[in-house]
This record gives C-alpha cells, sequence and structure tokens, in this order.
C-alpha cells in the first residue's frame, strides 16, 4: 500500500466481498463460523466461557486445575478466560488475558501456566465485587444488521458520531463480509481518541486483537463487537481535532520513507524535551516538521514518546499513584505503537503517532506537572551505580533492593524511592550490555510469577515495557529498561496466596 493510501483506498476492494447476499444467523459465540469439535476434555468454548463466569472466586484454583487434568490445553484455556472477560466486558479484566500470555512466554516450562490462575483469580474477583449491581455477561447491541453495502460508511458515521449500538452493528456486518482483521483496521484511528486520561480505549483495542492472535480468530465476532463498542463510547478527547488537522496538513507532502523505524538521537531528544515540559502544540508541530523535513523518520519520534513515558516512571516523587499515569504511559504508547505497525492505512498510522505524542504530554505528563507529582530528574541522563560482575549477582543486587509494593501499599518507607532509585542506578549499568537484557526480563518476570497482586497492571506493565525494549533504538534501551524498575517487584514483596495454591495444585496433576 503506498504511503498515501486513504480510507477510500483501503475500501475500494469491498464491494465484491460485500455483495455477498444476507447475513445468516449465528450463536452469539461462534459468530457465523461451524461450531468448532470438542477438545481432548469434552467441552466446547461456548461450555468452559460459562464455567469460568460462574466459578466463584475461592474455587478458582480447584477449577482450572481440573480442567487442565481432563485434557484442557493451555490454549483452550485462555481462550476461555479471554472469551469470558470480553463477555463479562471489564477493560483491565480483557488486557490482561494476553499480558498474562506473554509473561507465561518467559516463565519456565514448570511455571508457564502460573499467570492463567492469577487471570482466572482476579477475573472472578472483579466479578464477585459487581454481581450486586451490575450484570455478569454485559448485554451486545440489539437490532437489525446494515445491508452489507451500507456497512463501511454507516461504521465511519457512527464511530464519528460516537453511536455505539449503530458502530458495533455495523462492525458485525463488515466482519461477516470483508473479515475481522480488516474491520478491526478500520477501528485504529478512533481507538486513539479517548477522554480517559489512562488510554483506555487503545489499550482495550490492541489487546482484542492481541489475544485473538493467540488463541484464534475463528470466534472473533463478540471481541469485535467489544473493541467496536469501546472505541466509539463518548469521549472529549482534547487533543485529537488538533491531530486531524495537523494530519491533514502534513500527510500529502510526505515523503515515501516517513513511517520508517530508523531513528536519530538528536531529533529524538528535542522532541522529548518538550514533551517532557507538556508543551503539546509545540511538540505535535515538532513531529510534523521533522517528518515534513525528509531527515527525521517515525522511529525518532516513538523513541521521544517511549522515553517520555519511562521518564514519568522516574520523576515521580512517590510511588503512591504510579498505577497511574506512570503505568499508562508505557502500556497506552505499547497500545499506539503496536496500532502503528500493524495498520496499513498512512492517514491511520500518522494520527496515531500524532495522538501518542499529543496524549503523553497534553494529559498525562500535563497532569502530573500541574499536581507536582514529578521530580527534575531526567531518564536520558542516568548514572550507573556499582554492581557485581557476575550475572546471577547483579540480577539479585538489583532486585533485592526494591522495596516492598503492593496495589494497597500508601508509601509509609522514607526509603522507598531511594530505593527505586538505586535499582535503576544498578540496572542502567546492567542493561549497557545487550547480552544481560533476557536476564533482567527472565528474573522480573519470575517475580511477577509470584508476587504479583490482583491488580492487573503487575502483569500488564511488564508485558507491555518489555516488548517496548525490542522496538526502542538500541541506544535508549537501557535507558527505557533500567526505568521500569519504579515498578516492578523484588523479593520484599509478598508472595501471592494463589501462586502458592497453583503449584500446590500443579504438582498433583
Amino acid at each position: 500500500m503506498t504511503p498515501h493510501t486513504t480510507r477510500r483506498d483501503f475500501l475500494r476492494a469491498a464491494p465484491l466481498a460485500l455483495a455477498v447476499p444476507g447475513l445468516v444467523g449465528t450463536s452469539p459465540l461462534h459468530g457465523g463460523e461451524r461450531p468448532q469439535p470438542k477438545g481432548a476434555a469434552g467441552r466446547d468454548l461456548e461450555s468452559l466461557v460459562g464455567l469460568i463466569l460462574e466459578t466463584p472466586r475461592n474455587r478458582c484454583v480447584e477449577v482450572l486445575a481440573g480442567e487442565l487434568k481432563r485434557g484442557v490445553s493451555y490454549r483452550q484455556a485462555l481462550a476461555g478466560l479471554f472469551h469470558a472477560a470480553v463477555r463479562h466486558q471489564g477493560t483491565h479484566e480483557v488486557a490482561m488475558m494476553l499480558s498474562a500470555h506473554r509473561v507465561s512466554s518467559e516463565l519456565p516450562v514448570k511455571d508457564a501456566l502460573l499467570p492463567l490462575f492469577w487471570a482466572f483469580d482476579s477475573l472472578a474477583r472483579r466479578i464477585a465485587s459487581v454481581r450486586k449491581t451490575e450484570p455478569v455477561v454485559r448485554p451486545l447491541a440489539a437490532g437489525p444488521f446494515p445491508p452489507p453495502a451500507k456497512a463501511a460508511k454507516i461504521l465511519h458515521d457512527a464511530m464519528k458520531s460516537q453511536d455505539r449500538d449503530a458502530a458495533e452493528l455495523a462492525g458485525v456486518a463488515l466482519h461477516r463480509t470483508v473479515g475481522a482483521r480488516q474491520t478491526m483496521e478500520l477501528v485504529w484511528r478512533y481507538a486513539c481518541r479517548d477522554s480517559d486520561d489512562l488510554g483506555h480505549k487503545a489499550i482495550a483495542c490492541v489487546n482484542v486483537w492481541r489475544a485473538l492472535d493467540a488463541v484464534g480468530w475463528e470466534h472473533a465476532e463478540i471481541p469485535l463487537r467489544y473493541a467496536l463498542g469501546g472505541s466509539a463510547r463518548q469521549s472529549t478527547d482534547p487533543t485529537y481535532e488538533g491531530s486531524r488537522t495537523r494530519l491533514e496538513a502534513t500527510l500529502p507532502k510526505l515523503p515515501p520513507d516517513w513511517a520508517s523505524p530508523k531513528a536519530d538521537h538528536k531529533a529524538t531528544l528535542e522532541l522529548y524535551e518538550e514533551i517532557r515540559a507538556a508543551r503539546t502544540d509545540a511538540a505535535a508541530d515538532l513531529v510534523c516538521r521533522q517528518l515534513l523535513g525528509g531527515t527525521v523518520q517515525a522511529g525518532s519520534v516513538w523513541d521521544a514518546v517511549h522515553l517520555a513515558a519511562a521518564d514519568l516512571l522516574v520523576r515521580f516523587k512517590t510511588r503512591e499513584k504510579m498505577g497511574g499515569w506512570p503505568v499508562h504511559a508505557v502500556t497506552s504508547s505499547n497500545a499506539l505503537h503496536f496500532a502503528f505497525r500493524t495498520a496499513m492505512d498512512a492517514e491511520t498510522r500518522l494520527l496515531l503517532l500524532l495522538q501518542a505524542v499529543s496524549r503523553i504530554s497534553d494529559v498525562m505528563t500535563k497532569l502530573s506537572l500541574k499536581q507536582r507529582r514529578l521530580r527534575e530528574i531526567r531518564v536520558t541522563e542516568l548514572e550507573p551505580a556499582d554492581i557485581p560482575t557476575k550475572t546471577a549477582d547483579a540480577v539479585d543486587a538489583i532486585f533485592s533492593i526494591l522495596p516492598y509494593k503492593h496495589t494497597e501499599h500508601k508509601e509509609k518507607d522514607a526509603l522507598d524511592r531511594p530505593r527505586d532509585d538505586e535499582a535503576c542506578r544498578k540496572a542502567f549499568a546492567f542493561l549497557r550490555i545487550a547480552d544481560n537484557r533476557s536476564a533482567f526480563m527472565h528474573a522480573a518476570c519470575n517475580f511477577v510469577s509470584r508476587k504479583a497482586t490482583w491488580n492487573a497492571h503487575d502483569f500488564k506493565f511488564p508485558a507491555a515495557a518489555f516488548e517496548d525494549v525490542s522496538f526502542v533504538s538500541e541506544r535508549w534501551r537501557p535507558y527505557f529498561l533500567a526505568a521500569t524498575v519504579h515498578v516492578l517487584h523484588g523479593p520484599a514483596s509478598d508472595n501471592a496466596t494463589v501462586f502458592e495454591h497453583a503449584r500446590e495444585s500443579l504438582s498433583k496433576l
């Protein structure tokens, strides 16, 4: 696809598919596909989803262990948990299923199932907390599906007017004609428009896409409806129209290689300074000038975005609100960057890039500065601290410094932030050697699989951050990765009961 492909170009091939007459009736789960064969345990996906949704929290470990013993595979268990979370439509619960899967892939084989037990426990906790006031399975939009030939226009009109039900129904019509992936492609430009100051629309949309990649697209309809409905909900994003205006003025003049991952560290630092000072208009205008100049590509911009996210991690005065803007600066940037790498349409890609810059500057950094939560520290100016020579000893030296961390801990120890800072400097010294980085990330994931609380971000954060490392330029990787210690668990955090019970149950399989 050419750099200037428009929505019209993208949909040009649609009429052949959209000419398919009628839409067949479907079950809620299978979405038009033929029922799938039962797994080794003799339970189909819909039955497994129902079991998960009805299991009380105190029986999660027992029930999941029982299903695994009956022959349910890892993929089937993950699919059941993901689809149950989608039926419930809890934003964090949907996102944490992919995060659990990603952390699983970093663990030793004997521990790879543990994140699934945690995800089941966290979902059950959420359901129990709202069961008396909310439906466990939230209703989908009801009504007739639009004619296939009109579905694309109706979808875009509904997304622009933030008509959730119309968008959802039009999306189903497109899904059944042009396909789920092609329909999801059209959602990216709306998922980056969010009045939520934490970026949950983009996070939810990306996690649906990626979870379907992991468990299979054969049951994509309800997850697609969830993503469409969430992206179309009411939004008053103060940055979106400015990004649209800049896009229209900039896109026609861009050189063919503007979206290249090639990066220039001077251009990155120039943009990083504008973002960290929350000069949003200046930052967005600078992006356009840099790209139009032809010597700076999107890689430099993404480096600045990821550095600005890491900057919030190190600048916060206390960890009390670390789970807010600092953590979501990382997870939402991860979502937008994935969408940028996945989208084919140049208009969508530039909009995602501009929104990534504008939101981390205008929302997360600006509000943090306004509330005087930030210190005068730059992640780009980290200084290394002494570490042991041996890899295992160095990893131990880094994580053993980390203070006690828990979702409900209000940082009563005055030494908490200095300890995080010292661990960050030691990590920076260690991570300047590329071969050390996998040891650091494996250690972090091992602590997550023992210490994670019910908070979804204990898994979501490392899953996002550790992926981003691969897409940050080599120059900035040790800075970015070192900053993650401000959120990660170490040995001082409590062991979580769910993991202890899960290990015991797995040992009996």
